[in-house]
């Protein structure tokens, strides 16, 4: 019998996917390196210009310029943050949040100069006002696709990394394995051999060894009745299955009385909680569970697809009452002006179906783990 025990430690963490080609490492260093300080100089604009405004100064000719300098550092700077963490979910959710302040600045800015009697028509604020606008939607858009990007990448890297861990001991290629079913039966599996399974009582009653709670991997009585039944050319392959019950390798004349008797009467065999830690433990038992997540993988699209189907409604519903509240906020207790017609055009955007997709991305992925837990870590 060919030695079950591989290795199955855990593969490296999901940073292991971050593998770039080499012309694009410089230009995340050079990324990392410059986003800080780029964001720290649009930030000091931004200020600059605003606290002119709630001075009464913003016609001073030279805040034109400093708004200026405000997009391009603001816009190059966020758009290295995303790049230097091109495989961190945070910064792209934070990029997300950023665009979604930018974007209501606009209108916070248009209050402020309401508030200090200034003109809206002035140069400065309509600039300062109109770039918030426009950099808000950039940020929330390369944001967006940042995160898909990334989500993306993870499941491509998850299947692929997983795969030899999903597939501890499933060997279809093997030789003498019978065609497994959806639900493959212990005789179906890979270290199930020919000469063994000819005098097996499970075989040949068709029962499976979980079921019947006696197998060559968990049995010593059936292990040493299977000894005895095989030819000696493979007495060997059977006498490993043996040491792995526990039994020390040898055969009992009483073996197969003992199997009989088991087999026969159901009030022998193990209770299920002493049976579980012993199948869980089997090659068998575990191969016939990495078919089975194998055959049902399918199903995990079908899951998610179902509840986001089922639950787009409510989360139509309650993203329209989100944009409402914010309207009514903004318009009855703040008294922020032209907020109406930003928030009806917002609330019917293409927002809320990059929204919905990336939470559904977030939900399969979610699927995937419960998946990977159901069948391969509770071997349900």
């Amino acid at each position: 019998m060919s030695n079950v025990s591989k290795n199955t430690s855990k593969p490296e963490s999901l940073d292991a996917c971050a593998q770039l080609p080499q012309w694009a490492i410089p230009i995340t260093k050079v990324s990392d390196t410059i986003y800080p300080f780029f964001l720290i100089i649009a930030t000091l604009c931004f200020v600059l210009v605003a606290a002119f405004i709630a001075i009464k100064h913003a016609e001073l000719s030279w805040l034109i310029n400093v708004i200026a300098f405000f997009g391009f550092f603001y816009s190059i700077g966020i758009l290295a943050m995303l790049v230097a963490n091109y495989n961190s979910l945070v910064a792209a959710w934070v990029g997300i949040v950023l665009g979604v302040i930018l974007y209501f600045t606009q209108y916070f800015v248009s209050l402020l100069a309401h508030h200090v009697s200034l003109p809206l028509n002035s140069p400065s604020v309509t600039n300062l006002t109109s770039y918030c606008g426009q950099l808000g939607i950039y940020t929330i858009t390369i944001a967006i696709l940042s995160l898909v990007v990334i989500a993306v990448r993870r499941f491509m890297f998850h299947e692929a990394t997983q795969r030899a861990i999903r597939y501890q001991y499933m060997d279809p290629t093997a030789k003498n394995t019978e065609k497994p079913g959806l639900v493959p039966k212990c005789w179906q599996m890979s270290r199930c051999r020919p000469s063994v399974r000819a005098t097996c009582p499970n075989y040949i009653d068709h029962i499976t060894c979980w079921k019947r709670r006696s197998g060559c991997f968990c049995d010593r009585d059936l292990a040493n009745f299977l000894i005895g039944s095989v030819g000696r050319g493979e007495a060997q392959e059977v006498i490993e299955m043996q040491v792995a019950a526990g039994g020390p390798g040898t055969v009992h004349n009483a073996a197969k009385a003992a199997v009989h008797e088991r087999m026969a009467n159901k009030s022998n065999r193990r209770p299920w909680r002493a049976q579980k830690r012993l199948c869980h433990n089997c090659p068998l038992f575990v191969e016939h569970q990495e078919y089975k997540y194998k055959n049902f993988s399918w199903v995990r699209f079908a899951v998610t697809i179902a509840i986001v189907g089922t639950a787009y409604h409510y989360f139509d519903l309650g993203y329209h009452i989100g944009f409402s509240f914010l309207e009514n906020l903004l318009i009855t207790q703040l008294h922020v002006p032209g907020i109406t017609q930003a928030t009806s055009i917002a609330s019917n955007s293409a927002f809320e179906y990059f929204l919905l997709g990336v939470l559904s991305l977030s939900l399969l992925s979610h699927v995937i783990g419960f998946m990977d837990k159901f069948f391969l870590k509770w071997k349900l």
